[in-house]
């Protein structure tokens, strides 16, 4: 088939060292488009501070956005995992940048406009919706992404998942840095004008880094990259024989549910787009488990459970709340990286099947993370700053390295023409996590208020 015959065209080269050049580069792009994915949301998540104690006190947005963001993220990845092959890759991304680049101008307004006029139902509105099309544009680019590195082979599934990380550390960093700076300006943390400095340089980052991604792929991986640009002309060329022969045959909704897609050449009958859907999530199924139970748990505690936290009375930052939630923020980020790429080395010695070992015991953190909310101070591992450290820590560190592990061997448990479909129905399955945890994480606040 053709994507095979493209695989086995990269991967066995006339020259070995262009061979190695091409897979280093496309590890690399796919760690930047990774990053790409949800650098707005980490950018929102890290400004949470501010959205919370200025713009929209009292409102719930932790919790609230969150919700909305994953409700629409894991609806619209199983539409995209089941019908998402009727999309062209090239009209998909160029869809989810253009979505990708509004978002960001959007929040930046969003922002500006909530220190003018702070608690506006209409703002939250505005800012809830905003979220409701970043949803979308990650699950555009999320399946497609993926999609594409399962299609190439696992350690390009493992670079999206170290990029999907890595981009939390590139926004701690820039919010360290513009904090730094606020600080030997002297602005005012108390009345909101440092959280909203850092919103709003993080919303700008976005952008740009949004436009370098739109030439990492377009340009880089779809025409110089050997082994990228075979892969996807190969997918994109299955599609173009999918739809011939639908236009062939005659379109309706009976062929879209029913007939066979035809391949690449447009000769030989295949499953249907659900048929094969449905083939592949029981092929990956032992995984899928284990991705799905790792952000259910992560979720059901972070954001809205982490950030809840309050600084003790011996904490060393008692009067600096904002930093104390930054760098909370920033072990999670920073510590999910190393587990993720951790993930490759690790896949040496964890087998598959034990997998679920890890994620099993990952429950545990859940009361953990409550105590640490309700009542700190039966707990030094739950009520001290080095205790919640470590409690985030070894959330996060889990999480990079039980999801990536998990998203790698995934896609492996199908042949090789159902791969890409694998990679997009990971993708699904992992989103949908977040929203069951998110909806657990509304669970996890019963009774706080009223305590």
């Amino acid at each position: 088939k053709p994507l095979t015959a493209a695989r086995a065209a990269t991967h066995n080269p006339p020259n070995a060292m262009a061979s190695r050049g091409s897979s280093s580069g496309s590890w690399v792009a796919m760690c930047i488009l990774g990053a790409c994915i949800l650098l707005p949301y980490n950018a929102l998540l890290t400004a949470q501070p501010y959205f919370e104690d200025h713009a929209f006190k009292g409102m719930g947005f932790p919790f609230t956005s969150m919700l909305i963001y994953s409700g629409f993220l894991s609806t619209s990845q199983v539409l995209l995992t089941f019908g998402g092959e009727a999309l062209m890759l090239r009209t998909r991304m160029k869809a989810a940048f253009a979505s990708a680049l509004l978002v960001c101008l959007l929040l930046v307004l969003w922002a500006v406009l909530t220190r003018q006029t702070a608690h506006s139902s209409a703002l939250y509105g505005l800012t809830l919706a905003t979220l409701a099309v970043l949803a979308l544009s990650n699950s555009l680019m999320q399946t497609a992404v993926l999609g594409v590195a399962g299609a190439i082979g696992p350690e390009m599934s493992a670079a999206v998942m170290v990029g999907l990380g890595f981009c939390g550390l590139v926004i701690l960093g820039t919010s360290l840095l513009v904090q730094a700076t606020e600080s030997a300006l002297g602005v005012d943390e108390a009345n909101g004008d440092a959280g909203l400095m850092v919103a709003v340089v993080l919303f700008v980052e976005c952008l740009v880094c949004t436009i370098a991604s739109i030439w990492v792929y377009f340009v880089y991986l779809q025409r110089r990259n050997a082994q990228a640009s075979a892969v996807i002309a190969s997918l994109e060329a299955q599609r173009k024989g999918r739809h011939q022969g639908e236009n062939a045959r005659g379109f309706n909704m009976e062929h879209v549910l029913e007939a066979g897609t035809l391949s690449a050449n447009g000769s030989e009958v295949s499953e249907s787009t659900w048929r094969r859907g449905a083939v592949v999530l029981r092929e990956i199924a032992p995984q899928a488990v284990n991705v799905f139970s790792v952000f259910l748990v992560t979720m059901s505690v972070f954001p809205g459970v982490v950030l809840s936290w309050q600084p003790g009375s011996g904490s060393a930052f008692l009067t600096k709340v904002l930093l104390f939630r930054t760098l909370l923020l920033g072990a999670f980020q920073l510590f999910d990286v190393i587990g993720r790429s951790a993930a490759q080395g690790c896949s040496r010695c964890i087998a598959p099947q034990r997998i679920w070992v890890i994620v099993l015991l990952r429950f545990a953190l859940v009361p953990l993370f409550m105590l640490g909310q309700r009542k700190p101070e039966l707990s030094v591992l739950c009520g001290s700053d080095v205790g919640r450290l470590l409690l985030v820590a070894a959330l996060a560190f889990t999480n990079g390295l039980a999801a990536s592990l998990s998203m790698m061997a995934g896609p492996l448990l199908c042949p090789d023409a159902r791969r890409e479909v694998a990679g997009m129905a990971m993708s699904c399955v992992m989103v949908t996590g977040i929203f069951a945890g998110s909806l657990l994480a509304l669970l996890t606040q019963l009774g706080v208020h009223a305590s």
